[in-house]
């Protein structure tokens, strides 16, 4: 699919706004304005950091239309088998499980390649960003659920009665998750 949208989409001004954009949604914005793109209605943007489970979408019905995300995971699959291409989509990215994917409802020739290498590589560098602060706060919460498992194994261990250490159960549990309805019955 050879896209160029109208050229106001590429330059410094495209640069600035795609800089600007810190989240997926965003940077499908940037691409998707009106006043830069001049983008077909039924245009959209698909994304995901584990594709092609967990895909979003703008605008958001996009994702609701099963054809529409059919056609974008057969598109990646087209461009990872021998660079294939696709006469809707046009993979933005895709960097091991980290794909963003233009869908575009009739093939058109209106978004420069530079427009969209730009676009793919700010959609690449969000998504990435987006992984790792998953990652961080998985990792945060694991941190968290090792400390109480060692505070739990400190208070097994040690000559506290058994109320006390009830008590001491409950409110390790209790900072891990909501406990106020957390019994412990003998």
């Amino acid at each position: 699919m050879n896209l160029s949208f109208a050229n106001p989409a590429s330059g410094p001004a495209l640069a600035d706004r795609l800089l600007q954009a810190t989240t997926p949604a965003q940077v499908a914005g940037v691409l998707l304005d009106s006043k830069a793109a001049m983008a077909p209605a039924g245009t959209c943007v698909l994304w995901s950091s584990v594709w092609p489970d967990g895909i979003e979408g703008v605008p958001a019905h996009c994702i609701q239309d099963a054809a529409i995300v059919a056609d974008a995971i057969a598109a990646v699959r087209a461009s990872r088998k021998a660079g294939g291409t696709s006469l809707r989509n046009e993979v933005l990215c895709d960097q091991d499980a980290t794909v963003a994917v233009l869908h575009v409802p009739q093939s058109v020739d209106t978004l420069s390649p530079e427009a969209l290498q730009s676009v793919g590589a700010r959609m690449a560098e969000v998504l990435a960003i987006q992984r790792l602060h998953g990652a961080v706060a998985r990792l945060a919460q694991t941190e968290q659920l090792q400390r109480a498992l060692f505070a739990i194994a400190d208070m097994a261990g040690s000559d506290l009665d058994m109320p006390d250490m009830l008590r001491g159960l409950h409110r390790i549990v209790g900072e891990l998750m909501y406990a106020e309805n957390f019994f412990i019955a003998l």
